[in-house]
Protein backbone atom coordinates (compact mmCIF):
# COMPACT_ATOMS: atom_id res chain seq x y z
CA UNK A 1 0.00 0.00 0.00
CA UNK A 2 1.57 3.50 -1.25
CA UNK A 3 2.16 5.34 1.95
CA UNK A 4 2.12 8.47 -0.11
CA UNK A 5 -1.52 8.12 -2.26
CA UNK A 6 -3.11 7.60 1.62
CA UNK A 7 -5.57 10.72 2.34
CA UNK A 8 -8.15 12.04 4.20
CA UNK A 9 -10.79 13.68 2.58
CA UNK A 10 -13.04 15.67 4.51
CA UNK A 11 -16.90 15.85 2.59
CA UNK A 12 -19.19 18.80 2.57
CA UNK A 13 -22.09 16.48 4.31
CA UNK A 14 -19.11 17.04 8.06
CA UNK A 15 -17.73 13.18 7.52
CA UNK A 16 -13.71 12.61 6.68
CA UNK A 17 -12.92 9.76 5.04
CA UNK A 18 -9.21 7.86 4.69
CA UNK A 19 -8.70 6.04 1.47
CA UNK A 20 -6.05 5.53 -1.46
CA UNK A 21 -6.47 8.05 -4.50
CA UNK A 22 -6.27 6.64 -7.37
CA UNK A 23 -6.63 9.39 -9.74
CA UNK A 24 -8.19 12.74 -10.90
CA UNK A 25 -10.77 12.39 -13.98
CA UNK A 26 -11.39 15.30 -16.02
CA UNK A 27 -14.69 15.21 -18.03
CA UNK A 28 -16.58 18.37 -20.35
CA UNK A 29 -19.33 18.13 -17.29
CA UNK A 30 -17.45 17.59 -14.06
CA UNK A 31 -14.18 16.71 -12.16
CA UNK A 32 -13.82 13.78 -9.97
CA UNK A 33 -11.84 11.43 -8.10
CA UNK A 34 -11.39 7.99 -8.08
CA UNK A 35 -10.95 6.48 -4.46
CA UNK A 36 -10.23 3.02 -3.25
CA UNK A 37 -10.70 1.13 0.06
CA UNK A 38 -12.58 4.09 1.84
CA UNK A 39 -12.82 4.52 5.32
CA UNK A 40 -14.79 6.92 8.16
CA UNK A 41 -12.21 8.61 9.96
CA UNK A 42 -14.41 9.68 13.16
CA UNK A 43 -13.92 11.42 16.39
CA UNK A 44 -13.63 8.67 19.61
CA UNK A 45 -16.28 9.30 22.13
CA UNK A 46 -15.75 5.85 24.10
CA UNK A 47 -14.17 6.08 27.39
CA UNK A 48 -12.55 2.27 26.19
CA UNK A 49 -9.81 3.68 25.11
CA UNK A 50 -9.13 7.38 25.97
CA UNK A 51 -5.19 7.15 24.94
CA UNK A 52 -6.75 7.20 21.26
CA UNK A 53 -8.70 10.31 20.03
CA UNK A 54 -10.23 9.15 16.45
CA UNK A 55 -11.92 5.55 15.34
CA UNK A 56 -12.20 4.25 11.48
CA UNK A 57 -14.93 2.05 10.72
CA UNK A 58 -16.32 1.16 7.47
CA UNK A 59 -17.81 4.50 4.93
CA UNK A 60 -20.57 2.76 3.78
CA UNK A 61 -22.28 -0.08 5.68
CA UNK A 62 -23.51 -2.33 2.63
CA UNK A 63 -20.32 -1.98 1.04
CA UNK A 64 -19.52 -4.70 -1.65
CA UNK A 65 -15.94 -5.85 -1.65
CA UNK A 66 -15.62 -6.68 -4.42
CA UNK A 67 -15.78 -3.19 -5.72
CA UNK A 68 -12.86 -1.57 -6.75
CA UNK A 69 -13.32 2.28 -6.77
CA UNK A 70 -15.74 4.95 -6.18
CA UNK A 71 -15.93 8.46 -8.16
CA UNK A 72 -16.26 11.91 -5.63
CA UNK A 73 -17.47 14.59 -7.42
CA UNK A 74 -15.01 17.60 -7.15
CA UNK A 75 -17.50 19.66 -6.00
CA UNK A 76 -18.50 17.45 -2.88
CA UNK A 77 -15.12 17.90 -1.42
CA UNK A 78 -13.52 20.69 1.07
CA UNK A 79 -10.27 19.72 1.41
CA UNK A 80 -7.52 16.64 0.86
CA UNK A 81 -4.84 16.35 2.49
CA UNK A 82 -2.10 13.28 2.22
CA UNK A 83 -2.02 11.33 5.60
CA UNK A 84 1.44 11.63 7.86
CA UNK A 85 0.31 10.55 11.29
CA UNK A 86 2.26 7.25 11.40
CA UNK A 87 -0.30 5.89 14.02
CA UNK A 88 -3.39 6.54 11.50
CA UNK A 89 -1.29 4.98 8.66
CA UNK A 90 -0.69 1.99 10.66
CA UNK A 91 -4.08 1.60 11.93
CA UNK A 92 -5.61 1.66 7.98
CA UNK A 93 -2.83 -0.22 7.03
CA UNK A 94 -3.73 -2.96 9.54
CA UNK A 95 -7.55 -3.02 8.47
CA UNK A 96 -6.17 -4.27 4.96
CA UNK A 97 -3.38 -6.60 5.87
CA UNK A 98 -4.83 -10.28 5.92
CA UNK A 99 -5.02 -12.61 9.07
CA UNK A 100 -3.27 -15.18 9.43
CA UNK A 101 -5.56 -18.49 9.94
CA UNK A 102 -4.69 -21.46 11.40
CA UNK A 103 -4.88 -24.43 9.22
CA UNK A 104 -7.53 -26.68 10.35
CA UNK A 105 -5.68 -29.29 11.36
CA UNK A 106 -2.86 -27.08 13.19
CA UNK A 107 -3.96 -27.76 16.81
CA UNK A 108 -5.43 -31.38 16.53
CA UNK A 109 -3.61 -33.83 18.16
CA UNK A 110 -3.06 -37.70 17.38
CA UNK A 111 -5.37 -39.30 20.24
CA UNK A 112 -4.05 -42.38 21.90
CA UNK A 113 -7.06 -45.23 22.02
CA UNK A 114 -6.80 -45.18 25.88
CA UNK A 115 -7.46 -41.25 26.69
CA UNK A 116 -10.35 -40.29 28.31
CA UNK A 117 -11.19 -43.85 29.29
CA UNK A 118 -11.75 -44.29 32.68
CA UNK A 119 -13.95 -47.49 32.99
CA UNK A 120 -17.04 -48.91 31.69
CA UNK A 121 -19.97 -47.79 33.37
CA UNK A 122 -20.69 -51.16 35.77
CA UNK A 123 -17.10 -50.29 37.20
CA UNK A 124 -17.84 -46.79 38.30
CA UNK A 125 -21.39 -47.64 39.38
CA UNK A 126 -19.78 -50.00 42.05
CA UNK A 127 -17.21 -47.67 42.81
CA UNK A 128 -19.61 -44.91 43.20
CA UNK A 129 -21.75 -47.06 45.45
CA UNK A 130 -18.77 -47.88 47.75
CA UNK A 131 -18.06 -44.02 48.59
CA UNK A 132 -21.79 -43.90 48.76
CA UNK A 133 -22.29 -46.06 51.76
CA UNK A 134 -18.71 -45.41 53.58
CA UNK A 135 -18.84 -44.58 56.97
CA UNK A 136 -18.81 -41.00 57.22
CA UNK A 137 -18.75 -38.45 60.00
CA UNK A 138 -22.48 -37.27 59.57
CA UNK A 139 -23.25 -40.63 59.81
CA UNK A 140 -21.54 -41.63 63.28
CA UNK A 141 -22.96 -38.60 64.90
Amino acid sequence: MDEARIASIKLVTGEEILCLLIDIVESSRFTSVLIQKPMLLSKNTSRRSPNKSYQISNWLVTDDPAREFYELNIDKIIITTVITDREILNEYKKLFTPALRPRPNMFKKELESDIGYVGTVNEYRVKLEQIYNMDSYEKNN
